[in-house]
């Protein structure tokens, strides 16, 4: 094979793995939580959990909330929506720090849902915010932090998910394009993503006695256990 055609042959391959590489970047939006399972010592006893947006990141996809790009966001909004169990939604904690213009919210045992945006003379709010330094969410993780809830738990495990705030959508958008992170976008193809609607999440809230709580209950059981043998 003839030098020439090598270079049209290595510079084929080199052009479909580029092809190959692009396909597969993508940049997806998710509402998260700090962890997946929450435990409480007992029932009626509060968990707290974290709420933010995430910015994933795959095939080599650089972040569209980036500054040189949409500048973070403009506001965001989101549901917590209990499923199975009697764990009971309390208390919302919405991040004011970094978001401390208009906002609406609602509290039920069932439902949380709320809406956020920065003030008047807030900057839009960037990856890796951290409410003042009052919660850690490192850059590398993508997160946006939008705030906190109580959850008072139940008797039964209870799974809670989470989503976009409405249907509508328009209630999570980007700082410049305004672009709606819930809705799925391709066009123009170099800001395309997957929206949040496409990735609700979950979580579960559950009763797990601390140790000292087992030792408790293996004394009372042998005490049982030894009237027993005295009857």
């Amino acid at each position: 094979m003839s030098k020439f055609k090598l270079v049209i042959v290595a510079a084929t391959v080199a052009f479909g793995l580029g092809v190959v590489q692009h396909a597969g970047a993508a940049v997806t939006y998710k509402y998260v939580t700090d962890k997946q399972t929450y435990s409480a010592p007992a029932a009626g006893a509060s968990v707290t959990v974290q709420l933010f947006l995430q910015e994933v990141l795959t095939g080599g996809s650089t972040s569209l909330l980036a500054p040189a790009r949409e500048n973070g966001v403009a506001g965001l909004g989101l549901k917590v929506t209990r499923g199975a169990g009697n764990s009971v939604l309390t208390a919302l904690n919405q991040n004011g720090t970094d978001f401390a213009g208009p906002e609406q919210h609602s509290v039920t045992a069932a439902l949380i849902n709320f809406t956020e945006a920065p003030g008047n003379t807030q900057p839009n709010v960037l990856v890796g915010n951290t409410a003042g330094g009052t919660v850690t969410n490192p850059a590398a993780n993508g997160m946006i932090y939008m705030g906190s809830i109580s959850i008072t738990a139940g008797s039964t495990l209870t799974t809670f998910t989470v989503a976009p705030y409405d249907a509508g959508g328009g209630n999570s958008l980007s700082g410049k394009n305004f672009y709606d992170l819930d809705f799925t976008q391709t066009t123009p193809a170099a800001d395309a993503f997957t929206g949040a609607s496409a990735n609700p999440t979950n979580f579960t809230v559950s009763v797990v006695p601390e140790p000292a709580s087992f030792g408790i209950i293996g004394a009372t059981v042998a005490i049982g256990l030894l009237r027993r043998r005295r009857v």
